[in-house]
């Protein structure tokens, strides 16, 4: 997965990766990540429950990004979307409509009446973009999941489907 240049960026395609385009993904991400984010990665992907979600420029072979949609256990009838290297998008209009594709799919399950969205806080300007499309702020989350005593500090976006 590589930075894009604003300019390159768009047209994009937002497809959901079958068994064969995951095992694609967790080869590129072998090469890029430590054993740790990779394990974490894989987890992720091959859970049994979540939904991946590849980010194609359209003239591309290799994705830009890609997403996660899994069940969000602190609210019932809700998915979480965990956008994966954020900070590869570096155009935000790119970043809204990826964000608005996946809020598209997830809309067309009828039992789904909420969608989460994490943001490091560092981010800011995505957070800009995710309150554009009618998210709001939830609620901060705290993280030490690398184990390095330093804190990530995420805010807590939702979105309540109509």
């Amino acid at each position: 997965m590589l930075n894009y240049s604003p300019s390159m960026l768009l047209p994009v395609n937002v497809i959901r990766a079958d068994e064969l385009d995951k095992a694609k993904l967790l080869a590129h991400l072998s090469v890029e990540l430590d054993e740790y984010k990779l394990l974490n990665a894989r987890n992720q992907i091959l859970g049994s429950e979540n939904e991946v979600y590849l980010v194609y420029q359209m003239d591309r072979s290799d994705p830009i990004t890609f997403a996660v949609t899994t069940d969000y256990t602190r609210i019932t009838h809700s998915k979480e979307i965990i956008i994966y290297y954020p900070e590869r998008i570096e155009d935000l209009e790119l970043f809204k409509t990826v964000l608005q594709r996946i809020v598209s799919i997830l809309s067309e399950d009828q039992d789904n009446n909420y969608i989460i969205l994490k943001i490091r806080d560092s981010l800011e300007n995505l957070t800009v973009v995710a309150e554009s499309i009618g998210f709001m702020k939830d609620g901060i989350f705290i993280s030490n999941q690398f184990l390095e005593g330093e804190f990530t500090f995420y805010s807590v976006y939702i979105y309540k489907l109509i």
